[in-house]
């Protein structure tokens, strides 16, 4: 039951590979064409990379401030296939967030998007330390686990979230 869960939370069907290396993730195509919109509705194509560095990374720095707001774009980043742009306001974030649970869980999430599993393991257990024990937490650290391909380290993890947050 846990290795579906686990699988669901995820998105991936089989176990994942092991990787401990914290090297970076593969880049996408910034060459791509992407379909934006401008202020009047209007339909235009630029390359990602163009739109990235023209108004997503602009949009960063002019929200650095506003922790409601920088989480936002942060997690319309990491849809958009942006992670490696994302540390520095990730970890801003945690210096500026109310609600540290939030912000522990969004960078240990960025972190992992760049492979960097220690580093995001690292982050929840400091998350926890600060707040507590908590079932958001424990749910993401049980994900680590599983990028990892420690299936009865994420099972077990995922069973203690269950506790804490049933």
């Amino acid at each position: 039951m846990f290795k579906r869960i686990l699988s669901a939370l995820s998105g991936k069907k089989s176990p994942a590979p092991a990787r401990h290396s914290d090297a970076a993730a593969p880049e996408l195509n910034e060459g791509e064409l992407i379909t934006v919109y401008d202020s009047h509705g209007r339909e235009m194509k630029i390359t990602r990379n163009e739109w990235r560095d023209k108004v997503f990374l602009p949009n960063l720095q002019q929200q650095w401030g506003n922790a409601d707001e920088l989480y936002s774009l942060i997690v319309s980043g990491l849809n958009d296939g942006f992670a490696a742009d994302l540390l520095p306001a990730a970890r801003r974030l945690v210096e500026i967030d109310d609600n540290p649970e939030r912000s522990y869980v969004v960078l240990a999430i960025v972190l992992m998007h760049n492979a960097q599993l220690d580093a995001a393991e690292a982050t929840l257990r400091a998350g926890m330390a600060k707040v507590g024990v908590s079932g958001i937490l424990l749910t993401n650290l049980a994900k680590v686990f599983a990028e990892r391909g420690d299936q009865s380290a994420a099972e077990s993890t995922l069973w203690q979230a269950v506790e804490a947050d049933p």
